[in-house]
């Protein structure tokens, strides 16, 4: 009887662990600290279909001229807490102008406006970038330097 005891304890010792584990492998975390900056620039190919054009087709226009207008992005990293990141955004067009902002993102829930620049750490080829979106994945992952950049690619 003591041997059957000390088995159903080990084998909920095991239980616990697997699904404590599981539960602490999907948590996200922020690869980014208070004071980091990063500088992005990127290229931008839009074909939006004739349908969206004939109905808003200035809406559309304007924004794909402003995008692709953008010469880089600088995003300072001003807070970060559990999962929530908050940064200063810089925008430099190509005619010299700026535009800044103050945004946030969730890494963890993909809720915010700096989604497109910040996503969690540690995320491999295939994993999701936000929990619960099985649309949002990795793709590929590549070295450029001493980094690891995933990619997403949208089409």
């Amino acid at each position: 009887m003591k041997n059957l005891k000390i088995t159903a304890v080990f084998i909920g010792i095991i239980i616990l662990s697997v699904i404590f584990g599981n539960a602490l492998a999907q948590t996200r975390v922020p690869g980014v600290a208070l004071g980091d900056s990063f500088k992005y620039t990127y290229t931008l190919d839009m074909n939006v279909g004739e349908l969206y054009q004939n109905y808003f087709p200035d809406i559309f226009q304007a924004l794909i001229d402003q995008a692709k207008s953008i010469d880089w992005v600088q995003i300072n990293i001003t807070k970060v807490s559990g999962t929530a990141v908050t940064a200063q955004m810089i925008m430099q067009f190509e005619n010299g102008t700026q535009q800044s902002d103050t945004g946030t993102t969730d890494v963890s829930t993909g809720q915010g406006n700096l989604t497109m620049f910040l996503i969690a750490s540690n995320l491999n080829v295939n994993d999701q970038i936000y929990q619960g979106n099985d649309k949002a994945i990795i793709n590929k992952t590549i070295t450029r330097g001493d980094r690891q950049m995933n990619h997403e690619n949208n089409t």
